[in-house]
């Protein structure tokens, strides 16, 4: 099944770190908004404002700060 494109709206929460596996990722984070592509990584500090959009088919991986942000069933 293809993914659509994905927009995620400004929030904040504890501290994230993300890594670019393919594709491009637009992000805003604080209000400065940069592309990031395969290969390139980013961080987002805690509590700062941050949004995202990702063309259908991008692949990231997101590490959070939060221990308990996704727990298993």
């Amino acid at each position: 099944m293809p993914f659509d494109d994905v927009e995620i709206p400004a929030h904040s929460h504890e501290a994230q770190w993300c890594s670019v596996l393919e594709g491009q990722v637009e992000v805003t984070i604080g209000g400065e908004t940069s592309v990031h592509g395969p290969g390139s990584s980013y961080c987002i500090p805690p509590g700062v404002v941050h949004s995202a959009r990702a063309p259908a088919g991008a692949k990231v991986i997101d590490f959070f700060e939060e221990p308990d942000r996704s727990r298993l069933k």
